[in-house]
């Protein structure tokens, strides 16, 4: 759970705390690279909005989310 204190605490008492870290940057480019072939400006915008969580990274790939990166960093850049 990314939220363990909202665990009710019988199953709390019943389960053992791990702590599994995410990917660095460097990891994940890496894994991604081995099985996608994106640009590197591609690969950084996946890297960075998936925040070290390679479901997340795939994610964006599958979805082509990372195509919108562009557009809203222009559209923010506007705003201010």
């Amino acid at each position: 759970s990314t939220a363990p204190e909202r665990l009710l605490s019988t199953m709390r008492s019943r389960l053992q705390q791990m702590y599994i870290p995410s990917f660095t940057d460097e990891a994940l480019a890496q894994l991604i690279g081995n099985n996608h072939h994106l640009s590197p400006a591609e690969m950084t915008a996946v890297v960075r909005l998936s925040a070290g969580s390679a479901q997340k990274a795939y994610q964006l790939i599958a979805n082509n989310q990372r195509d919108l990166f562009e557009p809203f960093v222009s559209w923010m850049r506007l705003c201010y």
